[in-house]
């Protein structure tokens, strides 16, 4: 491996498609946005890491509110490399990462190393990049050892009981990135995590508007919505009435219920018989 530059880059602008003789590895730092190769967009997010290959055409899109900065690592291989060559491949099309815990110590001391010019911290800087992107290969090794429908159904249990959690925190549980999960998502399920998330959160909490006496912002609470607010906003969308609203209705109709049945009970005791 030929390491060639570890340079930090901040756009607040598109950068259009354009291909480089070598491999590169991009770490986002801050912000976000997307990230274009070839045909393919990914979105990307402040710790993710995405790499790109020789000769492959590729751009980025900043997000507008935030812009994106990245560290960005290019290298080669040559034909002494070729094992580590195969290593990469088998994770070209998942290429978009989440970085390491360590990956933001471990691009500095590699810069550190680069430009020291010393010959023993430059094999260190190999050693360590090389390390990292094996990471990466292993982490897609653990990945696939699931088909995408297990993977997709042990997303779903693990959010079954930890529905506060983000996507990138779901993401670095199952050590894949937010856009395979995603995707996962859309094509098995026809909508977004976090969609399927919301709807499940207020199909629980549905009941606890007609069967108890807590607030609005208790049940918020409880169900980690940041207020009333926006539990009602949530609730609205995929109800079509506000709680407010759907307690009223359920109660009245539980109340009529119930009262029709009561008289039921006083007319069979009676010995009246409905016609």
């Amino acid at each position: 491996m030929t390491l060639f530059a570890l340079d930090s880059y901040s756009w607040d602008f598109p950068v259009p498609l354009h291909k480089r003789n070598n491999y590169g590895l991009f770490h986002i730092t801050e912000g976000g946005g997307r990230f274009v190769v070839e045909d393919r967009a990914y979105g990307v997010d402040t710790g993710d890491l995405i790499l790109y290959y020789p000769l492959e055409a590729h751009g980025y899109e900043p997000a507008p509110e935030t812009g994106m900065e990245a560290t960005v690592l290019t290298f080669g291989l040559d034909e002494s490399d070729s094992r580590f060559r195969d290593e990469l491949d088998l994770i070209r099309d998942k290429r978009l990462f989440r970085a390491p815990p360590d990956a933001t110590a471990t691009f500095r001391r590699i810069g550190a190393q680069l430009t020291s010019g010393n010959y023993y911290a430059l094999k260190a800087a190999v050693c360590r990049i090389e390390s990292l992107l094996y990471e990466l290969v292993s982490i897609e090794h653990r990945a696939v050892a699931q088909s995408p429908r297990d993977l997709l159904d042990s997303v779903i249990l693990f959010l079954y009981t930890h529905y506060h959690a983000s996507l990138k925190s779901v993401s670095e549980r199952f050590g894949v990135s937010c856009e395979y999960i995603r995707r996962l998502f859309r094509q098995y399920l026809g909508d977004s995590p976090m969609h399927y998330v919301m709807r499940y959160k207020i199909e629980l909490l549905a009941p606890l508007l007609v069967r108890t006496e807590l607030s609005i912002d208790e049940i918020a609470e409880r169900y980690c919505f940041s207020d009333a607010y926006h539990l009602s906003r949530a609730f609205k969308k995929h109800m079509g009435e506000t709680p407010t609203e759907y307690r009223r209705r359920h109660r009245n109709r539980n109340a009529v219920g119930r009262k029709e049945g009561r008289h039921r009970r006083e007319e069979s005791a009676r010995g009246v018989t409905r016609l």
